[in-house]
């Protein structure tokens, strides 16, 4: 660079000096997106570099894990979470570079845990099998399962087999942990039932009347558990308790037994049967006076040794095999002609049952009075002395 200077005399002076200009170096920088990646993430870097006094005319990535990319904006996916160090290099057109390096953090997707389990609605007498399938990990695997089976017990593994002692609300959780270390925990709720008592009872004896005691035997059970109370219903508007009872019935007929039964877990179960009562058959019986009977001559025939064990007689229906009826208690009777006879007595009692008996009697021909002969014999003799004395006197005149 020349300086020429004049004075006011015309003088004349020049300086000369040499200036090196500096090129302004590039300044290196950038940003990413998402701000928190994963390594399930492209990301994408943006170069937010500048050259205040040209362009820049490069830009190398290099990302820390071995590969390179160029471009003001490049994207990448790291394959592993952990820390990486980006280094932007840039040069700009007069040949100067400029670096920077920043740190980023590549985050573990964290595994989903999730189980099923079979069968879906399970009883304490099943063995419930638990299963980790709907688990995963998006970015990994998963290397361990821990489970809390909500009941005190422990188990491990993706599928674990377990029984409960007792129905109940059971809450289950299950750990899972992949290859990055990450733990993840996942809690549901299980309802194990109770499974309810079958009832069930027989009685003895099978065919029973209005006079027995009928024994009534609880055949039921409880599977998974024991049954607590026993609660018998007749039918008759009485009840009984326990779990074997014997009940006597008032009268005949046909009654639905019930029995109700409660387990130790409040489950009920109920059992009704239709019992038959029979009515018991009254019993004919009778005698007959003379012992032995003579045609034409009244007997006299009496029912009263009949019976109904469990009721009353109300009807005596006689037949006397002459073609003749008689109704009651003791009745009496004339046959007119001598003869084997079968007497038909016909009970009934109060529940319309019968009952007969036939009893053959042996009538016998009317015997003739010894003493009405004798006179007869006597008037016959005194008739023929007064004939004889009327015919001497007749004589004599």
């Amino acid at each position: 660079v020349t300086l020429l200077i004049t004075d006011n005399d015309g003088a004349i002076a020049t300086i000369t000096k040499n200036i090196t200009l500096t090129n302004v170096p590039p300044v290196a920088d950038f940003v990413w997106q998402p701000t928190n990646p994963t390594d399930l993430d492209k990301v994408q870097f943006t170069s937010t570099s500048y050259d205040s006094d040209g362009i820049i005319v490069n830009y190398t990535w290099n990302f820390g894990d071995g590969s390179v990319a160029y471009g003001i904006n490049v994207t990448h996916r790291f394959i592993d979470d952990g820390t990486y160090n980006v280094t932007l290099v840039i040069t700009d057109d007069d040949g100067v570079t400029a670096t920077i390096t920043k740190n980023i953090t590549i985050a573990n997707v964290p595994p989903v845990a999730d189980f099923v389990w079979q069968p879906t609605n399970p009883t304490d007498l099943d063995e419930i099998i638990f299963d980790a399938y709907p688990s995963y990990d998006s970015d990994g695997k998963i290397v361990k399962w821990q489970w809390d089976l909500g009941d005190g017990n422990k188990s491990s593994g993706r599928i674990v087999r377990h029984k409960y002692a007792v129905n109940g609300l059971y809450k289950v959780k299950l750990t899972i942990v992949d290859d990055d270390g990450a733990t993840v925990t996942k809690t549901k709720s299980i309802m194990v039932s109770n499974i309810p008592p079958v009832a069930n009872f027989t009685w003895q004896p099978t065919n029973p009347t209005d006079l027995d005691k009928v024994l009534f035997t609880s055949t039921s059970y409880d599977s998974d558990g024991t049954i607590v109370n026993y609660t018998w219903q007749f039918g008759d508007n009485t009840t009984a308790y326990g779990m074997n009872v014997t009940h006597l019935f008032a009268n005949d007929g046909t009654y639905n037994v019930t029995l109700v039964i409660i387990d130790d877990d409040g489950a009920i179960a109920t059992i009704t049967k239709s019992i038959v009562i029979s009515n018991i058959k009254p019993k004919a019986l009778f005698t007959f006076s003379p012992k032995h009977p003579q045609e034409k001559k009244k007997i006299k025939f009496d029912a009263s040794m009949s019976y109904d064990r469990d009721g009353n007689i109300v009807n005596y229906t006689w037949h006397f095999d002459d073609g003749t009826t008689a109704y009651g208690i003791v009745v009496y009777h004339k046959f007119a002609k001598k003869g084997v006879y079968d007497i038909n007595l016909t009970v009934t009692d109060d529940d319309g049952a019968t009952n007969s008996i036939i009893s053959a009697i042996e009538v016998k021909e009317k015997e003739k009075t010894p003493g009405f002969e004798f006179a007869i014999i006597i008037l016959a003799i005194a008739m023929l002395a007064i004939m004889r004395k009327r015919r001497i006197g007749i004589w004599r005149m």
